[in-house]
């Protein structure tokens, strides 16, 4: 009897380090859910020159780059415009690359890492920005930008879609377009004045719907995509000669429907800038965090102070802006990169000036490259420390079941290469169910949030299949 009892300490072994296992998932999970952004305060800058009178910025939720190639309209307009491919965020959700969109900061410095996020949003945007300095600003679409910027725009038109597809866009075109002749009114006969009198933001969602419901690489979703690039269409006619369009997506769709993860189709979105001060172009890439300052910059605003991205300088320099109007752009995003890389860096516990010690200018390089360059210094001494931290918790799962085995094996005589093929089978099992399920290990996989709970159960029922 005594034998036998001894024969259940591995088990409960085992089902102690499973007990640990799991809580430590729940804390990582938890970590991302309730992720809190370090916390600092910048105050805008000063004014860029401004270089449109209106900028109209379109957001098309869940839309690919080889949809954008091939949308009615629209992709008829990349040679006349300004064209770049974005890189996007992590995690790729609506509501965290949105918040991206607005201040063009990325979701560490927001904290929004899910859809779940509560608002509004605290730091300071185009929105606000356009407020402060006496623009109208408006935001029309779904109520994502109402949670996140709904205190700062001047008007808001947003709400819930739940009036089935073409409908929902095609009521956002009109109150969009009802916006655009108010501010018409407002001006008529036509101002004199360089000041832009709006900055627009236009959210058009069918094309994420018809990503979850059909796939990305589906018909109906390129249908959809066609179908808003007509609205667009509309909407570009009606805009004055002197506006600036500018059309990009939050984040993209996997060919079976879903997003929030790293694959390409998923972190790569078209960035098209149209107007009488862009130049045309295809530019390549570009990031996310590039589209609030680049919109701020047309507009007149200070840039967002919270802003890791550029203004993509390269792409608004037409005979009509002034050598002395690019100099001053890049002199102000010097000044903003200094002053957050200088705040970020002491609210995550870092020294600033003894970071930038460290890193040495380069030949050629200009002010806010150098900060880049800091701050991603900063970034990394931190995430090293971090790493440092978790050594003895990444020996600890490693070597304990390690010295369990070797312990059995002094005391009972354990043979390891049974319970180390045991353990392979297993993995070979599991991982084969799950792949097999036609499931990856990236959030994309998760088609729905209302499909998190069934996912998770699923990958238990794997391992119970497997064990």
């Amino acid at each position: 009897m005594k034998r036998y009892a001894k024969l259940w300490i591995l088990p409960f072994l085992l089902v102690l380090l499973s007990a640990g296992t799991w809580k430590l998932a729940r804390s990582a999970w938890n970590s991302l859910v309730h992720f809190r952004a370090p916390r600092f305060t910048i105050e805008p800058g000063k004014n860029a020159a401004p270089i449109s009178r209106v900028v109209v910025l379109v957001v098309i939720d869940g839309l690919r780059v080889d949809a954008f190639e091939r949308m009615d309209y629209v992709s008829s307009l990349k040679q006349e415009g300004a064209f770049f491919i974005l890189r996007v965020g992590q995690p790729s959700l609506t509501m965290p690359c949105s918040a991206t969109i607005g201040t063009g900061a990325w979701q560490d410095v927001t904290g929004v890492t899910t859809n779940w996020f509560k608002g509004p949003l605290n730091l300071d945007s185009i929105f606000s920005l356009a407020r402060n300095n006496g623009l109208s600003s408006a935001i029309v679409g779904e109520d994502v930008w109402q949670e996140l910027f709904g205190h700062q725009a001047s008007r808001v038109e947003t709400r819930k879609r739940e009036d089935g597809y073409i409908t929902f866009d095609e009521q956002t075109l009109e109150k969009a377009l009802e916006l655009v002749e108010d501010e018409a009114k407002l001006d008529s006969p036509p101002s004199s004045s360089p000041h832009s009198r709006l900055v627009l933001l236009v959210h058009f969602v069918d094309t994420d719907y018809a990503g979850h419901d059909f796939g990305g690489a589906s018909t109906e979703y390129q249908k959809y995509a066609n179908r808003i690039g007509r609205l667009i269409e509309r909407l570009h006619l009606a805009l004055p000669e002197d506006a600036t369009i500018v059309i990009t997506a939050d984040h993209g769709q996997i060919d079976s429907g879903g997003h929030g993860g790293w694959e390409s189709v998923v972190i790569r979105v078209p960035f098209l800038l149209l107007g009488k001060r862009i130049k045309p172009g295809n530019y390549g890439k570009a990031e996310q965090a590039d589209v609030a300052p680049t919109v701020a910059a047309l507009a007149g605003l200070p840039l967002p102070p919270y802003s890791q991205g550029r203004v993509l300088i390269e792409a608004l320099a037409r005979r009509e802006m002034t050598e002395e109007t690019s100099a001053h752009i890049e002199g102000l995003m010097a000044e903003q990169k200094q002053a957050f890389t200088r705040a970020y860096l002491g609210a995550i516990g870092l020294n600033p000036d003894e970071i930038s010690a460290r890193v040495k200018p380069q030949p050629g390089e200009n002010l806010s490259a150098y900060w880049q360059r800091i701050l991603a210094a900063g970034r990394q001494v931190k995430i090293k420390g971090e790493r440092i931290r978790n050594i003895p918790l990444a020996f600890a799962v490693f070597f304990l079941p390690l010295l369990a085995f070797w312990f059995f094996k002094r005391k009972h005589g354990l043979k390891y290469g049974r319970p180390f093929l045991f353990s392979l089978l297993y993995l070979v099992f599991f991982y084969g169910l799950f792949f097999a399920s036609g499931k990856n290990i990236s959030l994309s996989s998760i088609n729905d949030e209302d499909l998190l709970q069934r996912f998770f159960n699923e990958v238990i029922l794997y391992a119970a299949i497997a064990a």
